[in-house]
């Protein structure tokens, strides 16, 4: 699982490139291990404005400690709720292009 993961980041890391000489490019520093993969999301994280930072790293926790893979809704509920919440407020339901922004930024 580990090295489907790494594979995965690996090639998004290449596609997501816009020419063939930045593919090629990106192909010379490509992360060869998960630790170094996973620097390189941090640091893509942490490059954001720190309201789109916060966000995108609650996706990545929520998304790392779920049993399984979350609907978008389910994502949102989650991000929405906060420590000593008693109920779910609907003001604080991030909206789905701020989450799906957030979700591109953790696989670009």
């Amino acid at each position: 699982m580990v090295e489907f993961l790494l594979l995965a980041l690996q090639i998004e890391t290449v596609i997501d490139q816009t020419t063939i000489r930045k593919r090629r490019a990106a192909l010379k520093t490509i992360p060869k291990g998960l630790d170094s993969a996973f620097e390189a999301t941090i640091s893509r994280i942490k490059a954001q404005s720190r309201a789109k930072s916060e966000l995108a790293m609650d996706v990545l926790k929520w998304s790392f400690f779920a049993e399984r893979p979350l609907e978008l809704l389910e994502l949102q509920h989650a991000l929405a709720t906060s420590p000593g919440d008693t109920e779910l407020y609907w003001d604080n339901f991030p909206s789905k292009i701020s989450v799906l922004i957030a979700v591109l930024v953790l696989s670009s």
